[in-house]
């Protein structure tokens, strides 16, 4: 038999191949796919980055009102302090007596204190520290003593010891006597006291 009889033997099976289109539709796939998990991904960090700027855009409307609260109430105490230094000049320390005496709860000192609001305000808050001196006239006990006070604890004690600390007007004269120093020790002398304003507040 010659070699063209084998040639001719019988047809001969065709091999299948893939069209390039297909090859094209799988990367199509895996294409979209990536681009919706990056869709999806870009969405859920849009939210987080939407609620903090929410939450930022508002926390300084917040802040701005705490603030101007806060520089109200700083602006009255900065009144407060630049107005009561300077009339502590206008309270005017006409006498401060000191004895020893017998009380229900012992021997004690007595206070007898009288002042003057020479000024042009009302004084609803004031203070004053009683110095006691020993015989070479150094300080060995202090004690304070409210003259007017328009707080509740104030108007308690004031009740008890039946006292007027009531605000003390323009060119009003207040006096209160018989105050109880104490815890003031012997070696204070007997009437070596001196004094100073610690507290003024106006209305």
């Amino acid at each position: 038999m010659s070699t063209d009889d084998n040639n001719e033997s019988g047809p001969q099976p065709i091999k299948k191949s893939n069209p390039p289109f297909t090859f094209l539709l799988r990367s199509s796939g895996v294409v979209i796919g990536l681009l919706l998990t990056g869709m999806a991904l870009a969405f859920a960090g849009g939210l987080l980055v939407g609620g903090w700027l929410y939450r930022g855009s508002t926390t300084p409307t917040q802040a701005t009102q705490t603030s101007k609260v806060d520089k109200v109430a700083s602006d009255q105490q900065a009144k407060n302090d630049s107005d009561s230094p300077g009339y502590a000049d206008k309270i005017q320390l006409l006498s401060v007596k000191a004895r020893w005496v017998n009380s229900f709860s012992g021997r004690s000192v007595g206070v007898d204190i009288k002042v003057k609001n020479k000024g042009d305000r009302t004084v609803k808050t004031l203070t004053i520290t009683v110095f006691f001196l020993d015989s070479d006239g150094n300080a060995v006990h202090e004690d304070d003593f409210t003259i007017a006070n328009q707080e509740g604890y104030g108007q308690t004690v004031a009740a008890i010891y039946d006292l007027n600390v009531d605000p003390i007007k323009p060119n009003y004269i207040r006096y209160l006597q018989s105050l109880e120093a104490k815890n003031v020790p012997n070696e204070w002398k007997e009437g070596a006291v001196s004094a100073k304003i610690k507290t003024v507040e106006l209305e």
